[in-house]
C-alpha cells in the first residue's frame, strides 16, 4: 500500500524589503489573500536610524490602521482604503512629532515658484551627452556603463579628464561616476 506524504505549504508572500513601496507590496499581498507578517526594520535586532525610524513608524501605523489582517478583494478596494486613511492621517489624526498637530495645519505654500517645464541642463560644448536607458545603462565608444536606474531616461555628460582615456560622468553639475577606457572592457 502506498502512502502519500503531504508537502509542507510555502508562504509565497513577497519578502519584506527596504524599498519605499514595501507597504504597497504588503497591500498587494493582502489583496491576494496571502498572510503578511508585521513589517520589520531593515536590520533585525538593531534600532533603526533616526531618518529610518520615521519611516518605520509610518509603516507600522499604516499596517495597524489600514492593512492589519484584512484580505481585500482587489487593488481597487485597497486603494479606496488607502485614500480614505490618507485624509484622516493628514487632516484629523494628531502627530506626536508635530506637538499633536495635524500635518495639514503645518502645510504652507512654497514661496518659490516651480516652472511648468524644466529646461534641459546645458553641459557645454566640451561635454559628450548621452541618454541613459531604462535600466540605467549608457553606451560610450562601444562600452556599456552602468550609471544607475536613478538616471533612467535622463541626459548625462561625459567630460574628458587630464588622463588620456578617462572621463567623468556628470548629471547636471554633479559627478556621478567615472569611466576609464584604459581598462579592459567587461
Amino acid at each position: 500500500m502506498s502512502s502519500t506524504i503531504a508537502q509542507p505549504t510555502r508562504n509565497l508572500a513577497p519578502q519584506p524589503s527596504r524599498y519605499p513601496d514595501k507597504a504597497g507590496v504588503a497591500a498587494r499581498a493582502r489583496c491576494r489573500g496571502q498572510p503578511w507578517p508585521a513589517l520589520p526594520s531593515a536590520h533585525p535586532g538593531q534600532e533603526p536610524a533616526p531618518a529610518q525610524a520615521g519611516d518605520e513608524r509610518f509603516h507600522r501605523t499604516l499596517t495597524a490602521e489600514v492593512i492589519g489582517r484584512r484580505a481585500f478583494a482587489d487593488l481597487a478596494e485597497c486603494q479606496q482604503r488607502f485614500d480614505a486613511w490618507r485624509v484622516v492621517y493628514n487632516t484629523q489624526r494628531p502627530h506626536e512629532t508635530l506637538a499633536l498637530a495635524t500635518p495639514v495645519s503645518r502645510d504652507r505654500p512654497s514661496h518659490r515658484s516651480f516652472p511648468g517645464k524644466i529646461e534641459p541642463f546645458d553641459y557645454g560644448p566640451e561635454a559628450i551627452v548621452r541618454r541613459v536607458d531604462g535600466d540605467g545603462w549608457l553606451s560610450f565608444r562601444n562600452r556599456p556603463l552602468k550609471v544607475g536606474r536613478a538616471f533612467s531616461y535622463r541626459r548625462v555628460a561625459l567630460r574628458a579628464t587630464e588622463l588620456d582615456g578617462c572621463f567623468d560622468v556628470l548629471f547636471c553639475a554633479h559627478q556621478v561616476g567615472a569611466l576609464d577606457l584604459r581598462q579592459a572592457a567587461p
